[in-house]
């Protein structure tokens, strides 16, 4: 296939690294009276690649985004001054498939 004449195959790789972030757990949502839990997450990494088909007035093509994150801090949970629990958010990994249509104004 070939490109029109004003268009061009526009490539792009991205690196993220996590520094810091926090996780918020609802697991009072359960409905099992388990108490929330907001853990600290310093260890992870993502990639975003794509590959566009671009003119000058519009760009499409796939991407993929890719989310690893590592265990989060291990939480005390209390209760009326006492530890009662602990919780931590486990390794993860998101991937993400699409197609991305963008219109420039």
């Amino acid at each position: 296939m070939a490109l029109e004449a004003q268009a061009e195959l526009v490539g792009t790789v991205e690196y993220d690294y996590l520094l810091a972030g926090r996780q918020f757990s609802k697991l009072s949502d359960t409905g099992s009276g388990n108490a929330d839990i907001s853990s600290k997450q310093d260890s992870g990494y993502g990639m975003k690649l794509s590959l566009m088909y671009a003119t000058a007035q519009w760009s499409l093509g796939p991407y993929l985004h890719y989310w690893n994150i590592a265990d989060s801090a291990i939480e005390i949970i209390y209760r009326n001054g006492f530890p009662e629990r602990y919780g931590m958010e486990p390794q993860n990994q998101t991937v993400e498939f699409g197609l991305q249509l963008r219109r420039l104004f």
